[in-house]
């Protein structure tokens, strides 16, 4: 029973980095990106107890739904990444932008 029960709180855990990646903003990134991997790092410690577990048929038996759980949690980190990045680009470009509205400006007045 407390197999099963440690089985039902990996899925959770799961779910719930999927949903704190999911949410991340610019704004709230630290703080959620840091409980998205505090949780992993729970789920992970799970994972190994239930693996080195004799007789974990059970695990076997969910490891189709961990898996994919996984893949899912992979593919929004990967958006996370994705997201930040042009966010940083575009960040970079509107003070590359500032900077030669400045140099004109100054070039201007020296006329």
């Amino acid at each position: 029973m407390q197999f099963e029960f440690e089985i039902e709180n990996l899925k959770y855990l799961l779910g719930s980095v999927l949903t704190n990646l999911n949410s991340i903003t610019y704004e709230n990134f630290d703080i959620t990106f840091n409980e998205a991997k505090n949780k992993m790092i729970l789920a992970n410690e799970i994972r190994k107890q239930l693996q080195g577990t004799p007789n974990n048929e059970e695990y076997r038996k969910s490891e189709k739904e961990l898996l994919i759980l996984a893949k899912l949690i992979q593919e929004s980190y990967d958006n996370v990444i994705r997201k930040i990045k042009d966010e940083q680009d575009k960040i970079a470009l509107q003070l590359k932008s500032l900077g030669n509205k400045r140099k004109i400006a100054i070039y201007e007045v020296g006329k």
